[in-house]
């Protein structure tokens, strides 16, 4: 079984100042006999590091390389061959540009992941629907309880406000880095087909059921309550009416966490995606 070593910070930077390479005509330099442990598993809140973060063993101990540590953990490193010093500085967050809305979907990476999120762009900047990548960098909180969240506690239907910056591609939906993810909310996503008409129930409450898969099984089903605060758009964010929610419209829903016991469940939606 491989070792696993969970890297706190303020111990792995002082270890790896000491295997930094410096002008080999210093005095400070001394030569080791060091060992290259390729076995050891590295990972950064929860996320496995490639080779970048080889580690080398030199007298019963484990240094990492400090600019790449460094770099992953979003610290900026500074060497003055000239003091043969070295200064760490946490990067500043850029968080000009936010949106608010449901994370579609969460595609694992060697280092993260890459999650599609469509919503709503936040004070004029940014964008209603986009992809950004989520790693050792990003800071992740739920607010729903105030506590840091690791990489692997993200699933697909959290509700969540992105904030990123300006370097995008220019692809639809444009890719960035997101730099803070706030969690509002633990949705549960649907995707299936509108499979009874939408009931009214009034001038702005209704139901529909969603067939999930759009197969023959009730256990995947649900019955949506439909409100003034559900969210109904398109994939890349287009506000929908809801007299769009007909039969056989095929959606992405987000409903509860709260869902009644009832064959089918019931609860209220959040979102509704109309694909």
């Amino acid at each position: 079984m491989k070792k696993k070593s969970k890297v706190l910070l303020a111990a792995s930077l002082v270890a790896a100042v000491s295997i930094v390479p410096v002008a080999s005509a210093s005095s400070l330099t001394q030569k080791v006999e060091a060992y290259l442990n390729s076995k050891l598993e590295i990972s950064i809140n929860g996320t496995k590091q490639d080779q970048s973060l080889a580690p080398v063993t030199y007298d019963d101990k484990t240094y990492l390389p400090l600019r790449e540590l460094a770099n992953k953990m979003g610290f900026e490193v500074e060497w003055n061959g000239e003091k043969q010093s070295i200064n760490l500085t946490k990067k500043q967050a850029d968080l000009s540009l936010a949106t608010s809305g449901i994370m579609t979907s969460l595609t694992k990476q060697e280092a993260g992941y890459i999650a599609e999120i469509s919503g709503q762009k936040l004070g004029g900047k940014g964008f209603n629907q986009v992809k950004l990548t989520i790693d050792a960098s990003t800071e992740i909180i739920d607010l729903v309880n105030g506590k840091a969240l690791k990489l692997e506690d993200l699933r697909e239907g959290y509700k969540v406000t992105a904030f990123y910056g300006e370097r995008l591609t220019k692809s639809l939906p444009p890719i960035g880095n997101a730099s803070k993810l706030y969690v509002t909310k633990q949705t549960i996503p649907v995707h299936g087909i509108i499979d009874k008409t939408a009931h009214p129930m009034d001038t702005f409450i209704f139901q529909v059921y969603v067939n999930g898969e759009g197969d023959k099984e009730v256990g995947n089903d649900i019955m949506l309550t439909v409100d003034n605060n559900t969210r109904i758009i398109k994939r890349d964010g287009t506000p929908v009416e809801a007299d769009a929610l007909k039969d056989g419209v095929k959606i992405s829903g987000y409903y509860g966490p709260v869902v009644a016991l009832s064959y089918p469940g019931k609860s209220t939606a959040d979102t509704l995606i109309i694909e």
